[in-house]
């Protein structure tokens, strides 16, 4: 197909507002795994791939789960970041600077607030290194993923309070502190966006019967792989967090690239004699609900086929994406840890191989 030519149903003017030098749309194949049960509830998951055994796989960890009486999640909110860099007068003291921030805590609040009505401002933290002045932001977007909200609040702070009360010069409205689209240990550490943990207890006859393995095995994997193999790599302990995270990201209109934070989370197995208890912890899931791609046409459809349950409160509907997110990479991080100590891996992918050559 031609970059020129158009679905029927392509309406260039809504993509307009997110891509420019528009050639028309590009087909990804969507596929659905579930339903997951988690938090009491059951949850559809779209996924965008092109790789072959992946949604297979997560809908594979789905049915563990659910043949174990499903899995639980919980998310609270860290807040959206931008760190915007200064050049002060004169120097700067960062733990003085820190205290005036908190004492002029109503004067951010206002100046957050003419910035948008959704927006809410929740603290700051200030770094001074080699006479540059990092502060870093953290806001309460609610629904929407903010990162646009978080920078045209950040600007108005710096013109508003940092320039006109100190004489601040703006260097850059992002200072790479925030740490926004990038890998870091800050981020890994002290998270970012939403954090969200969701684990499950599989029995050991469903890991047998479902999951084609024993509790044996899957040790030694984990042990070596996630553990051991990690370390040594310096990585984050973790399968492959970014495989689902990336497939969800896309279905759901997400802003792609955060990929890379979504994708710094922890997977933890205990082992006992007759279950194994599965955990993920995702440190920086930015993602929303609305703004953004989730207005797409496709993504408003990936949304409802979830099934959210909706709420009147602003930011629960993310703060539960957030939850079903973690579910999908629970079910995918099972699904192969379970594969690779069955030994199945190469010949799951050998045989999707040959029916697309």
């Amino acid at each position: 197909m031609s970059l020129n030519s158009q679905p029927n149903d392509f309406d260039a003017e809504i993509y307009s507002h997110h891509c420019e030098n528009i050639k028309g749309p590009f087909v990804l194949p969507l596929g659905e795994a579930g339903p997951l049960e988690l938090n009491g509830r059951s949850y559809k998951i779209p996924l965008v791939t092109t790789e072959a055994c992946l949604v297979a796989s997560v809908n594979r960890g789905a049915k563990a789960i659910r043949e174990s009486g499903g899995a639980s999640a919980l998310a609270k909110r860290i807040g959206v970041t931008r760190a915007p860099v200064y050049k002060f007068p004169e120097a700067v003291d960062a733990a003085h600077l820190q205290r005036q921030l908190e004492e002029d805590r109503d004067k951010l609040d206002a100046i957050v607030a003419t910035t948008s009505r959704f927006l809410k401002y929740l603290r700051s933290e200030v770094l001074v290194s080699e006479g540059y002045v990092y502060v870093k932001h953290f806001f309460d977007s609610k629904d929407a993923m903010g990162m646009n909200m978080a920078t045209i609040a950040s600007r108005a702070i710096a013109d508003n309070y940092f320039k006109a009360e100190f004489g601040a010069r703006l260097i850059a409205v992002s200072s790479n502190f925030c740490s926004d689209k990038k890998a870091s240990l800050v981020v890994q550490k002290e998270g970012r966006g939403i954090h969200v943990e969701a684990e499950a207890r599989i029995s050991k006859e469903v890991l047998e019967t479902v999951l084609k393995c024993d509790l044996s095995s899957t040790k030694e994997v984990y042990e070596s792989k996630i553990v051991h193999g990690s370390d040594l790599a310096k990585a984050p302990r973790n399968a492959h967090h970014a495989n689902m995270v990336a497939a969800f990201f896309l279905a759901t209109g997400q802003d792609a690239v955060h990929i890379v934070e979504g994708s710094m989370g922890q997977t933890k197995m205990e082992f006992f004699e007759q279950e194994l208890l599965i955990s993920v912890t995702l440190p920086a899931a930015m993602l929303g609900t609305v703004g953004g791609g989730t207005g797409l046409p496709h993504a408003k459809a990936a949304l409802q086929s979830i099934g959210l349950k909706g709420s009147e409160t602003p930011g629960e509907s993310a703060m539960e994406l957030a939850t079903v997110l973690a579910g999908a990479v629970l079910c995918g991080e099972l699904s192969l840890m379970a594969s690779l100590a069955q030994g199945s891996l190469s010949r799951a992918h050998s045989t999707f191989r040959k029916r697309t050559l």
